[in-house]
């Protein structure tokens, strides 16, 4: 069921352990630890997963269920992830799931290896990728040659692995990029949160994000990745009170069968059991006020992707955003829309409906960043 694509899922994570052998430069969670008792069990699982068909089946807001299995490291957990999977394939349902785990992939052994290529239609496989060895090093400890990305792209080839790009690594982010694509390898691209960008940094993050660029678009045979064609329609709507499904699509839960929004609510990130703080917290609509009335007038705010766990760990309200990241984002639209905007037009006699919108949203978009319409809010 990997291959099932869901317009509307319920988004499922169980974080199924606190446990790491990682220490990423830029991991969000905080509190990782080797306590076992801090383990999902089968049976935890298993009364999350038949709540959560239950719930799908009675609520008909949801056309699937998409079950991430998520840690600290899951395959950690792998007896436990065999059992659940051979458990939930063997149940009958009349709601729709597709599995897939985020794994640093260092733990996959040849048996892990064996049992995934059985199974490699029921359950995928995403591994994060960061660049050659210098930035793998740099950013998760861990060399190139450490990671199994072989056997990823052959096992799970429409899969794409994650390439955060980090302060350290920012100067070879092109090379890297280009070369993992070259060989063949499809890769999405995010940026560090939560860590400090200087001025330069941003810079040589710009000049690299429009080196990626200009590959694309000299390079057809090459598809732009998800990142680069992201669409900023929501530049185009009259209002959007949220940017995620936190809190209503998505749910996590923890080892103990606690749900939160999501994981960035959990104990993992957060060191302690916040539930309580969060009763009052509205999260179909949580920017439906702008606690800060600089944001709230900022030309691209319906494009700004602001991180409500963040926010509420940070600065005590899931509105107030952080402005760590104001440079960082203009730099990414101005040259995405930018981008957006030759690419398409490119194909401009043969766009569907959906890149016809996303051609009118990075028009809109790139006259905001262009023109410096933003630079007040952003200093």
């Amino acid at each position: 069921m990997t291959e099932q694509k869901f317009k509307n899922p319920r988004v499922c994570k169980l974080i199924l352990t606190y446990s790491c052998n990682l220490n990423c430069l830029y991991c969000f969670e905080k509190f990782k630890t080797n306590d076992q008792q801090k383990n999902m069990t089968l049976e935890t699982a298993q009364k999350i997963i038949l709540q959560e068909i239950d719930y799908i089946e009675k609520s008909k807001k949801f056309d699937g269920l998409a079950i991430n299995l998520f840690g600290g490291e899951p395959l950690l957990c792998f007896d436990m992830i065999k059992a659940f999977c051979e458990w939930i394939w063997g149940i009958s349902t009349g709601v729709a799931y597709a599995i897939s785990i985020t794994s640093n992939g260092t733990l996959l052994t040849l048996d892990k290896k064996k049992w995934f290529q059985a199974h490699k239609d029921k359950i995928s496989l995403s591994l994060s990728v960061d660049g050659d060895t210098a930035a793998q090093l740099l950013n998760r400890g861990v060399s190139l040659e450490d990671i199994p990305i072989n056997f990823a792209r052959e096992t799970w080839p429409n899969v794409y692995f994650l390439m955060t790009v980090s302060p350290e690594t920012t100067e070879a982010y092109a090379d890297d990029f280009i070369k993992l694509t070259k060989l063949g390898y499809r890769l999405d691209g995010s940026h560090a949160t939560g860590v400090n960008w200087t001025e330069e940094d941003v810079k040589k993050y710009e000049e690299q994000l429009r080196r990626i660029a200009d590959f694309y678009l000299t390079n057809p045979q090459y598809p732009p990745n998800p990142f680069f064609l992201h669409s900023y329609a929501d530049q185009l709507a009259n209002k959007l009170d949220y940017f995620c499904g936190a809190g209503h699509h998505m749910i996590a839960y923890d080892y103990s069968g606690k749900g939160y929004p999501c994981h960035m609510f959990s104990p993992l990130v957060w060191g302690e059991d916040i539930w309580h703080s969060l009763t009052d917290i509205d999260f179909e609509h949580p920017f439906a006020k702008e606690s800060d009335l600089e944001c709230a007038q900022c030309p691209i705010v319906k494009s700004c992707p602001s991180c409500i766990a963040y926010n509420l760990q940070e600065r005590k309200n899931v509105s107030l955003r952080d402005k760590r990241d104001c440079k960082i984002l203009v730099a990414e639209i101005r040259v995405i829309s930018a981008f957006q905007i030759q690419y398409y037009m490119q194909r401009v006699n043969s766009l569907n409906r959906e890149s016809q919108v996303k051609l009118k949203a990075a028009l809109a978009i790139y006259k905001q960043v262009s023109k410096d319409k933003v630079s007040k809010y952003i200093n």
